[in-house]
């Protein structure tokens, strides 16, 4: 298993002694992979923010990062400014909530994940990214690990395994 680092780094913008922006950065499940956990500023502050990234990315750095993650909404705040300090768009992701009813669909079964499946998980990650996706997500086992990013609360992971293989997995 690899190491989980707590460190995280507050990194503040003043202007006149007032803080006008903060970005809070912090190492994903290793520390070769961070991200902008939390990124704020005032209206004056706004401007302030590519040099705020910047400074992120050294720290990140310092702690042994060779990846720093930002997720946005697109259009937000924060795009123009990642997109001039050297952040590069990866790919859009779409979360989704619904009801749970009765359906006329077949049942899946799903599983816990087991040690075993960690491979097969990454495999089937793998297959579902684009190319450029996973070349900034990780192209091997230990880069992929290392950019999951940290669940917070009770969290358990799921695989529908079939005789085929893998098909899905729900985290």
């Amino acid at each position: 298993a690899m190491p989980t680092p707590r460190q995280k780094q507050t990194i503040g913008a003043f202007e006149h002694s007032l803080l006008v922006a903060v970005a809070l950065i912090q190492p994903r499940s290793h520390a070769s992979a961070w991200e902008v956990a939390h990124l704020f500023s005032s209206a004056q502050g706004y401007a302030q923010l590519d040099d705020l990234m910047r400074a992120g990315a050294s720290a990140a750095a310092r702690h042994g990062a060779d990846r720093l993650f930002l997720l946005s909404p697109d259009p937000g705040p924060a795009v123009r400014p990642a997109e001039r300090t050297g952040f590069r768009r990866v790919f859009a992701e779409q979360v989704f909530t619904g009801l749970l009813s009765n359906s006329t669909t077949s049942e899946v079964t799903l599983r816990r994940v087991e040690r075993s499946d960690v491979y097969k998980v990454f495999r089937l990650h793998a297959a579902a990214l684009p190319s450029s996706a996973r070349q900034a997500v990780g192209i091997t086992l230990e880069q992929w690990a290392a950019a999951r990013e940290r669940a917070t609360g009770r969290t358990e992971e799921f695989v529908w395994d079939t005789k085929q293989g893998l098909m899905a997995w729900l985290w």
